[in-house]
Order: C-alpha cells, then structure tokens, then sequence
C-alpha cells in the first residue's frame, strides 16, 4: 500500500532554485522564475547602403570619448572621422593629414584607442608603421610610438617596431597592447611609451598565434586578460599581462573554438563577455566568458546583419558597431534582448510508488507578443526510460522526442494546465514522471516561468458528475481529459481566490497592483523609483507614518525620497536656561538659601552677560496688567505657561542642513523643499541651511554634519561676498611641477 500523502501536489520550484532540474538558454532571476539568457540587440536602425557593402579585408578603428563624440577611421580615404555629440555633425580631425609619411599625417588609419587615463587618441597609423597621439582638446600630435618612426617609416621585427599594426587596446594602468599584423604577435607598451620585451618574450614563447586579427582587453580588479583573434588557430586566445596563456584547471590551454569560414574582425570584451564580428555570415558573435556559466557558448546580436571592421564598449551596457567603408558606427545595446530558445527539464520525479499522474500547471507571467511557453511531461513504468532532450535548430525546440507530451508547441497559448493522464490503458498508475518547460522568443521579449505545480491522485470533476459516469471507461480517458480541459479554465479564478492575500503583502503583490496598494495605506509612490524602492516605501509605511514630523522621520523621508543625506536640528533644543550668581549678602535667610543654590548650579558658573547669554524676548510671566501689558500688542498667559514667552523666537521651528555637493542637481532643491512641505507640521516653519567642504573651529566643526575633512577648498564664487586672499582660492587646475608632472600630453599641457 502506498503510504497516504498529505497532499495531492507539488512545487518543483522549491526555495526558488529549481531543484533537480537542468537549464539550458535560461537564466534564474532574482524572485526565482526563469527568463530566457539575455543577449544584446541592435538599436540604430540598419542603413540602405550597409546591405552591398562588402567585407573589408582589413579591421578599422572606433572610440568614444567621455563628452559622447564618436570617432572612426576610413583606411581607404586615410582620414579619421568624427561625430559631434552636441550637434551630430561629422567631420574629419582637424590637423590631421590625409596621406603622407610627415608627423601628423596618415596612411591606412585603422584601430583607434582612447585610454581610460589620457585624453588623447591613439591612431594605429598601419600604412606608415607607427601609432600617433593627438590631444582630445587641439588634435595636436603628442607622441608617436616608435620614436624612430617620426622620421622612418619602414616596418621592423624587432619588440618596439612595427610592421603593419592593425588594432590596439588598453588595460586600466595605462598599458596598451598592439596587434602587429606583419609580425603575426600582439606587443604590449607600457604608459611611458616604452615596449615591454617580457610581455613579448612570454607570448612568443607560448608558441599559440598563427595569424592573429584582433587584440581586446579586459581589467577585473588587479588581473589583467588580453584576448586575441587568431584566424589561422581559428579560436580566440587567453593572455595575463605578462604575456602568459591561460589555462585551465586541467592545464589545457584556454581559447574558444572559432568557425574557420568565420572570417573574424572586429573584437571587444568584459570580464564576462567577448564580442566577435564574424564577415562571413555577416553577423556579430557574443560568448560567454564567465566561469561556470557556459564558457566560450555564443549567440548572435540581435538584429546585426552586415560587414563588421570594429567594436568598441562605451559602457559597460552598450558598444559600437562599425561596418567599415566610412559609414557612421551602429549602437548595440548589450542584454537588450533575448535568445530564441531556451528549456528547463526535470530528472527522473519518483514518488516512492505508482501515481495517477493527473495535471502539470505552469504558472508565469501573462504573455506579451513574441513570448511563447509551452510545458511538456512523460510518464514511465520504467525507471530508465528517459526522453531525450536534446536542441533541434531546424524545428526549434528541445523536446523532439516522440515521447514527450506537449501543450502544442508554436502557439502563443496561455493555457496553464496540461493533463498528463494515463499512457498505458492497462497500467493507469505510472511511477516515473519526467517534466520540461520550453521558452522560445523572437528577440525582444521572454516568458517569466514562476513555477511548475505537479498534480497526482486528483479525481477531478468526475465525483461531482452522476454515478453512471464513474464506471469503467469504454474510450480510455476521453471524459478525464474533457473535464480536466473544463477545470483548467475554471483553476485560475480559483487559485487567484487562493492567493488573494498575496495582494495584500508588499512583497508579493504583483506589480500592476503596486499602486493600488499604495493607495490603500495612504503612499505617494513615484513611478520613477525602482519597483524594489516601491515595495520598500509601502512596506515601512506604518512604521514611518508614526514617527511623522519627528526629526528622525524627516530625515528618514527627505533620504529616501530625493536620495540627500540631511541633518534635522531644532534649535529650542538648543536652548537652555541660564541664571546669573546673587549677592552673597541677603535681606533674609529664604534669600540666603536662593541665593546659595544658585552658587551651586552649575549653569552659574558660565553665566556672562554678552558673552554665553542673551536677554530672553519677552518677561517669562508673559503681559502684566497695569505693567508690561501694550494694547493690541500683549498676550496674557496661565499659570501653566510660565516661562513660555523666553523661548517664542525659537519655538515651532527646525533648521535642514544640506550638504552643498547634494545639491549639484538643479531640480534637487525643488524636491527637497516639496518633501520637507509636505512632511512639516502645519505649525512650524524652516530654513534650508547649505553646508559647504568647510571645518572652522567654533561655527562649523561638527564632523559628518556640517563639516567636511580632506580634499582642496572650494572656488571662489563672485556674488557670494567672498574676499580674494580671504578664505577663497581662484578655480582652475594647478600648474604643473617642474620634476614631477611634466611629460606632455599625459601630466603636464604648454599654455
């Protein structure tokens, strides 16, 4: 007898890791669903003109400097081209030579660099055998690697010459790395110009390159990878910055497998991605660099398809594709999309006996166009009877296996139950049960696969129809299926009336109905803010609504709402009562007596008039009749209030300290003042107090409040009653120090 199960059903999402199930072309999220991997996807449009053109057979060159200019090379009209970011107009590098062997002037312009520590552009002048520099501000040439190639242009073998160099790159320390076309190497240049003969002795002694293409390098903290594109090995290779392969932890030689009709060109990397233009098929290859997580598998971007001659990372989000014969570079944004096909399946589900395997629901996010999923199951006697998954690209899928049961695979179908039924007439009850869920995507969007609930031992709809039905079946399980088919139309109104209270939960909720959550305890949410941001502020809502208008809640909601770091100060708090020392002769002893204690009081003790005190505003009993009291212009006070009048400048009112850094924004000290208008008690005032970088002994000292350690003072803002010579300095950087920034170009610029 099987033992009695406390429940007829499971979730094989358990703790939201997918337990005992293999992922391929999937990624796991953060809430424990699955989405197809992300891949990236082209944004510009493709130009009419990049269908014809043709595949150069040389790479060319693109950078982007930190204002958003774009730069690209045009080895065929030996001139480098630019792109304006303010206007979007293009034009070629002034003072730059079109043709010629002079300093300045360029023949066959290919790679272009822009290191992260030099506002200058390198050009990889191929044709004359050199690299010139140029300053991003003038285009004035700076520095030309070899020196000897100012005046010889002849290629060399030796390290530090050059013989039709194609591309370079550059690592995090300034160091850039040469793809020397003629000489079949890769050449490292260290940030002072001079060739480094290990990185080249290390390299060559590895014995690897054939006919390398293509040099990237990426930085992960201290380590330091140069990925090369041999065409000849057809694979990309691995090298630390000492010019050393990398290897595996079998000590095989690590690279990633390249098609030999591929016809690579073009190339960029992270630590976790490597870009590949592949000229034959006309397409641009991503890998997968990340341990663990596929090495070296590869899928197309999407929406490419034309010669690529460059690529160039602009962040870590985005790259520039450039296609080469002039044209203007394409932006790519990287996890922009998704791949077409992706699958999860389950091992072997064994419930210790035979089951009536009754219904597989998958539950996900509602469909957008271009998401499709479909869920698939196999039910078995036999322990080793495994349906094979494998991809199909012809039919797209991963469950070809006859055996497989299927929802309907190309449809766009958002049924959620599958009835698994019986596969044997004679053997109802089955044991063994195998499960999958396929995802498939056209690029722009991806199913949100939640959970799969595993239903057994289910009688259905069948005992709430009449008796007769419940006999022995003469059409195997046409009525079960047909029910089955009914109940899952009527599953999901009762599973929404299931989940209901999730509704009510910030966590939970789905996020169409973060608003109408919102509403119900009373919170402005800001459409901008991260759905996470969202949840938070419904959250924490109770908590904070009862510490409103205290100082802590002001500080809390001007943080969390504009991101400023503020300081609440009130200043009755500040205020204090002060006595000053009495006679030491008195009329009489209760005079005595006062006056003794007041000795004693240490507040006494550093009482001066107009020095630590001030006069209070008012008499502490308030208007007297007869004495004090003016008409129109007094208020009379109870007992109760004795005292009240010496503190009515200072009352109901608070003081926000911001830091000036936090105010760079223009739009922040509007939201600033919103927030502290609404959150105010309708009693009080405030005064928005700016905290500059100072630290001045006595007025501001107070570390983490309203004073600030380290780094050059301020400019002097004319205005602002700030005196030359006086607590100001004039803006600019400093001039540059004869012994210790003077190299040109880099540290040090001739005014």
């Amino acid at each position: 007898m099987p033992p009695a199960e406390a429940r007829n059903f499971r979730y094989l999402n358990r703790a939201g890791t997918w337990p005992d199930f293999t992922l391929d072309g999937l990624v796991l999220q953060d809430d424990g669903s699955l989405q197809l991997s992300r891949r990236a996807v082209l944004i510009d449009e493709l130009p009419a003109t990049l269908f014809g053109l043709a595949a150069a057979p040389t790479p060319g060159g693109v950078a982007v400097d930190e204002l958003g200019n774009l730069y690209w090379s045009d080895p065929d009209c030996n001139r480098v081209l630019c792109e304006s970011a303010c206007d979007g107009s293009i034009a070629p590098l002034p003072c730059v030579g079109e043709g010629g062997i002079a300093p300045s002037q360029l023949r066959a312009p290919r790679g272009l660099l822009l290191p992260a520590n030099r506002q200058t552009l390198f050009v990889v002048d191929s044709g004359n055998n050199r690299i010139q520099a140029f300053d991003l501000a003038t285009f004035q040439l700076v520095e030309i690697l070899p020196a000897s190639a100012a005046g010889n242009v002849a290629p060399g073998a030796a390290p530090g010459k050059f013989s039709d160099p194609w591309s370079c790159a550059a690592d995090s320390e300034g160091n850039f790395y040469v793809l020397d076309y003629g000489n079949h190497c890769v050449q490292k240049f260290l940030a002072t110009g001079d060739a480094d003969a290990t990185f080249y002795a290390n390299l060559s002694a590895a014995n690897l390159l054939v006919t390398p293409v293509e040099v990237a390098v990426t930085t992960n903290g201290s380590s330091v990878r140069v990925c090369v594109a041999d065409v000849g090995a057809s694979a990309v290779f691995f090298f630390d910055g000492q010019g050393n392969p990398e290897k595996d932890a079998a000590g095989t030689t690590l690279k990633i497998p390249v098609d030999p009709t591929a016809q690579p060109m073009g190339m960029a990397a992270t630590p976790d991605t490597l870009f590949l233009g592949d000229n034959n098929r006309r397409r641009i290859l991503q890998f997968q660099l990340s341990a663990g997580k596929g090495f070296g598998s590869s899928v197309e971007v999407c929406g490419y398809q034309g010669p690529v001659s460059a690529l160039t990372f602009v962040s870590p989000e985005s790259l520039y594709a450039y296609p080469g014969g002039g044209l203007t570079p394409l932006k790519i944004k990287v996890g922009g999309g998704f791949v077409p096909l992706g699958a999860a399946w389950s091992k072997r589900i064994d419930l210790g006996y035979p089951v009536k395997w009754h219904e597989l629901i998958a539950e996900f996010e509602p469909l957008v166009t271009g998401a499709h999923l479909d869920v698939f199951a196999y039910a078995s006697s036999v322990a080793n009877d495994v349906p094979v998954v494998s991809e199909d690209p012809v039919l797209r899928t991963f469950f070809g296996d006859p055996r497989w049961q299927r929802q309907g695979r190309g449809s766009a179908s958002d049924v959620t139950g599958m009835y698994i039924g019986i596969s044997n007439a004679t053997m109802p009850k089955q044991r063994y049960l195998w499960v999958g869920a396929e995802l498939r995507s056209l690029g722009a969007a991806s199913a949100t696969l939640k959970n799969l609930r595993l239903e057994f031992n289910q009688e259905g709809y069948l005992p709430l129809l009449p008796a007769i039905y419940a006999t022995e079946p003469t059409c195997g399980d046409f009525l079960p299926r047909l029910l089955a088919l009914f109940q899952g139309f009527f599953e999901g109104v009762e599973l929404e009336i299931t989940n209901l209270p999730e509704l009510f939960d910030p966590a939970l909720t789905p996020k169409a109905f973060i608003d109408w959550l919102a509403g119900w305890m009373g919170v402005e949410i800001d459409e901008s803010w991260p759905e996470a941001k969202q949840r938070q502020a419904i959250s924490e809502a109770f908590l904070w609504f009862g510490r409103r208008g205290t100082r802590k809640g002001f500080e809390h909601t001007i943080l969390f709402v504009t991101g400023i770091p503020v300081v609440v100060e009130e200043p009755i708090q500040q205020m204090e009562w002060w006595c000053l020392a009495g006679s030491e002769e008195a009329c009489c002893a209760d005079c005595a007596t006062e006056a003794a204690s007041i000795a004693q009081d240490p507040l006494s003790e550093d009482s001066v008039l107009g020095w630590s005190t001030m006069l209070a505003p008012s008499d502490p009993n308030g208007a007297v009749l007869g004495a004090t009291a003016v008409l129109d212009q007094s208020k009379l006070i109870t007992d109760e209030e004795f005292g009240s009048p010496l503190f009515s400048d200072v009352a109901y009112q608070f003081s926000v300290l911001v830091p000036r850094s936090a105010l760079a924004c223009p739009e922040a000290m509007a939201k600033l003042r919103a927030v502290i208008e609404a959150e105010m008690p309708a009693h009080t005032t405030y005064r928005i107090c700016i905290v500059d970088p100072l630290m001045r002994v006595g007025y501001q000292s107070r570390v983490g409040i309203d004073s600030i350690v380290g780094g050059p003072p301020p400019s002097m803002r004319l205005g602002e009653g700030s005196a030359l010579g006086t607590a100001s300095v004039l803006g600019g950087s400093p001039p540059a120090l004869l012994g210790q920034q003077t190299r040109i170009g880099i540290t040090a610029r001739i005014a």
